[in-house]
């Protein structure tokens, strides 16, 4: 079972609050919301790498309101999420427990980051943001 399958309501939540940017401002471009996607990656690998994450730096208005948003739904996300059950499997000390909530939402992010760049290449300067808005209520 793929990522889409099993945290649809995760990634749906996550690119919900992009579009809620692209929304408010239509003249957006895809670039701010890659780089505030990029930013969340790195800032979500701190998280589940167990080190003390720092927000970026010089992020323009949409990407830090972008930033913002997703982290709130991601602590809304983490409030709800149930108690992670030990793995069956030898967990690398490197990368801990791939099921957790921390890795799962590091995912996601990814997910959509790689999403975001493979629409922007195919169809511009808003490809991902346009498509991303049909399937969004």
């Amino acid at each position: 079972m793929g990522l889409e399958d099993k945290h649809l309501v995760l990634l749906q939540n996550i690119e919900f609050m992009v579009v809620s940017v692209f929304r408010d401002d239509p003249a957006m471009e895809d670039r701010e919301a890659i780089r505030a996607l990029d930013a969340l990656v790195q800032y979500q690998r701190r998280v589940a790498a167990n080190q003390t994450p720092t927000p970026p730096e010089n992020l323009s208005d949409n990407e830090a309101l972008i930033f913002e948003r997703v982290l709130g739904i991601i602590e809304e996300r983490r409030a709800i999420a149930p108690p992670e059950e030990p793995s069956k499997k030898p967990v690398s000390r490197l990368r801990g427990n791939p099921n957790s909530f921390d890795n799962i939402i590091l995912a996601c992010l990814r997910k959509i980051h790689k999403s975001a760049v493979r629409w922007n290449k195919r169809n511009g300067k808003q490809g991902y943001l346009k498509f991303a808005i049909q399937y969004l209520p």
